[in-house]
């Protein structure tokens, strides 16, 4: 195990401080390492093997995060699934 930093590790992933967080805390990230009270480290070898299957991934094999939300916030109106399902099924025909 050779640790890295945060810093480092950051530049090295070039993610935002809060992307990885919120990566790590569904555990799509590699989990840090507490080596004392104060000082957390990342596995360099697992945030490079994350790199090289982050590397792997093809289109068809992500699901969007959101598919069917157009406002976020609040529940969709009738209206607005209607509108949804007509405009899905004309992107489907082309």
């Amino acid at each position: 195990m050779k640790p890295i930093r945060r810093k480092p590790m950051l530049a090295k992933t070039g993610l935002a401080a809060s992307t990885q967080w919120r990566l790590e805390s569904k555990g799509l990230f590699p989990k840090r390492k507490q080596l004392t009270v104060g000082l957390v480290c990342w596995d360099e070898d697992e945030i490079d093997q994350w790199l090289a299957d982050l590397a792997t991934v093809t289109v068809g094999s992500v699901q969007a995060v959101a598919p069917n939300a157009m406002r976020r916030g609040r529940k969709p109106k009738n209206w607005e699934v209607a509108n949804l399902a007509s405009h899905q099924k004309a992107g489907a025909q082309l």
